[in-house]
């Protein structure tokens, strides 16, 4: 066992321990082991049913004061995203700190996730960078192929030059899917002969 799984299964014998509110977990009969094996370990944070349990990586406690329409919106979209209230508001003030630093850039949702996209349009910032490549690193030619402005082209280049990693993620997982997609194609095609 992990240090994080020990950790959140520590957090699971508190909660049905009566250790948090009601309101922290709204499935109070569930026994630890049921808590922890519904976790979501991904490298930002760990979702508990439906709570935020910080690990060991960078997360910090914060207080903030909001109006109260705003709360009630966030209870209500998290309620309908099937999402903890902390992590969507999480999700919200790094979109929108984003949005600040890449005007250009915004975030929508897909099929395969949550991603950045250029504004106006139905490009992921993916997609721009994998042209952009694809023309030889040329962003007039990658520009002149997508038929966007060049200042649009350059605006995925910033973004991406800021979260690298996490662009190429996305370009690693479109090609597995591409690639998934191209194979079940064959055998379908194969089906048929």
């Amino acid at each position: 066992m992990t240090a994080v799984q020990a950790r959140s299964l520590r957090l699971a014998r508190s909660i049905t321990a009566g250790a948090l509110t009601r309101g922290q977990l709204e499935h109070r009969e569930a026994t630890p082991e049921q808590v922890l094996s519904s976790c979501v370990y991904t490298p930002r944070y760990i979702a508990i049913l439906g709570g935020v349990v910080a690990s060991s990586t960078n997360k910090q406690s914060v207080a903030f004061r909001f109006d109260r329409t705003t709360v009630k919106r966030l209870k209500e979209r998290a309620r309908e995203a099937h999402a903890a209230q902390t992590a969507l508001a999480e999700r919200y003030i790094e979109e929108g700190l984003r949005h600040d630093e890449h005007p250009l850039i915004f975030f929508r949702d897909g099929e395969a996730g949550r991603r950045p996209a250029l504004l106006g349009t139905r490009l992921g910032v993916a997609d721009v960078i994998t042209t952009i490549r694809q023309n030889g690193n040329s962003l007039e030619q990658a520009a002149d192929y997508l038929e966007i402005p060049v200042e649009y082209v350059d605006a995925c280049v910033r973004y991406y030059a800021d979260y690298k990693d996490e662009i190429d993620s996305w370009i690693e997982h479109s090609r597995a899917i591409a690639q998934r997609e191209r194979e079940r194609w064959q055998r379908r095609q194969q089906a048929l002969v």
